[in-house]
């Protein structure tokens, strides 16, 4: 395996959730890779992050729980359940494999 494999950006497995409590949202499985912690206006918390090659935001709870400990997660393989909007994915679930 070259050192381009291994740094190039893979398409994340992407499924749907038929029932239970995560219903109709769309999973996000891939290597995660931390971007930034956003400030906003409001004073949420925000952070945006990658799923393989697929841009993803977070807020509130779920940011916080990633921006404590981003070092720790990077490169690890996670799947987030949330939805797509406007090219990014929004997430509102996050697991560790």
């Amino acid at each position: 395996m070259n050192t381009e494999q291994i740094l190039t950006p893979f398409k994340p497995i992407e499924g749907k959730f038929p029932c239970g409590p995560h219903a109709g949202k769309t999973s996000l499985t891939g290597n995660f890779h931390f971007k930034r912690e956003i400030i906003t206006r409001s004073g949420k918390k925000m952070c945006a992050f990658q799923i393989g090659s697929q841009n993803c935001i977070c807020f509130d709870t779920l940011a916080e729980k990633i921006i404590q400990k981003p070092t720790a997660r990077e490169g690890q393989e996670l799947i987030v359940v949330g939805r797509h909007r406007d090219g990014e994915f929004i997430a509102d679930w996050a697991y560790m494999k």
